[in-house]
């Protein structure tokens, strides 16, 4: 897998979402009139973000470039950023599942916790939800994670199911074709139900 796509088309492909690589700031449905959405330099530099030129990133919104004008308004950028939300996972159990909840940014910082954790949840049980309601960023390091999670559970005769992704993580999935390896569900109680029911 290459590097993270954080430049996003919009699924009828209007516009493109950009993702800030540092903080996750997103800047929605931006006007697009590109003949390629993958090379999308004149939508970056239009909005002061710095970075890559390609859709694979990283790319960085004008407050984390250390840009403090808007290019278009010649103001301060006011717009509010989310307060970064901290790495944590945690595991807990029900029944024959383990539920892990994770928060903050999924990347290569954090990738050796992730897969501790992933790892081990997958040894000591045969189905696994993902809670990924409190996460914000997901590179291709945490996705290789968890294919390879997924992998595990399946010889297992389970699932590694993921909850509550944002509408990001989705579009992540999809550009880089994984949405079919994982049964996704709005919530982890939504997944649980699934895998009670005997996944049908």
């Amino acid at each position: 897998m290459g590097g993270l796509v954080t430049a996003l088309p919009t699924r009828d492909r209007s516009a493109i979402d950009l993702i800030c690589d540092s903080c996750g700031y997103l800047l929605p449905a931006i006007s697009s009139r590109l003949r390629d959405w993958e090379v999308v330099w004149t939508l970056i530099s239009r909005h002061g973000w710095t970075g890559s030129p390609m859709a694979i990133g990283p790319h960085r919104c004008p407050q984390c470039a250390g840009v403090v004008k808007s290019p278009i308004t010649g103001g301060t950028d006011a717009t509010p950023r989310p307060a970064p939300i901290p790495w944590r996972a945690s595991t807990r159990t029900e029944g024959d599942v383990a539920v892990v909840d994770l928060s903050g940014n999924l990347d290569l910082l954090i990738a050796d916790q992730l897969r501790e954790v992933v790892t081990q949840a997958c040894k000591d049980h045969r189905h696994v939800v993902i809670d990924l309601a409190n996460v914000r960023l997901i590179d291709s390091t945490a996705l290789g994670i968890f294919v390879r999670a997924h992998r595990t559970a399946k010889s297992k005769g389970g699932h590694l199911c993921l909850a509550a992704p944002s509408q990001f993580i989705v579009s992540v999935l999809q550009t880089m074709r994984l949405q079919p390896v994982f049964p996704i569900f709005a919530g982890h109680e939504h997944a649980l139900d699934w895998i009670t029911a005997g996944c049908p």
